[in-house]
């Protein structure tokens, strides 16, 4: 797992809610964290996603970029493009994203 370091500076947060298959669960995790080591990590300004899970089940990841132009250009690329097509296969419907920037630490 990545973490943020005092060298790493985090101003954007993308935080997507993710409604997954039940029975791509274990699958999707695996993925996930494979993703972010082997792909993600090598995008300037990426700075680290986690999945979380509520008691209930429910899913989220959420996404820190060094600000919103390096996660956008992200995003933008069509590498991103054709992991996202990939995760909507695990998923019973697109995800909803919603858009933070820092406000304090």
């Amino acid at each position: 797992m990545q973490h943020i370091g005092a060298d790493q500076k985090c101003t954007f947060v993308a935080i997507a809610d993710v409604e997954l298959k039940r029975e791509c669960i274990a699958e999707f995790k695996k993925w996930f964290s494979e993703v972010n080591s082997k792909i993600l990590s090598h995008y300037k300004g990426f700075l680290g996603r986690v999945l979380i899970e509520s008691p209930d089940g429910r899913h989220r990841i959420i996404i820190m970029a060094a600000d919103k132009e390096s996660f956008l250009a992200m995003r933008a690329s069509r590498q991103h493009r054709e992991l996202h097509a990939k995760a909507l296969t695990f998923m019973t419907k697109p995800p909803s994203l919603s858009f933070y920037s820092i406000a304090a630490w």
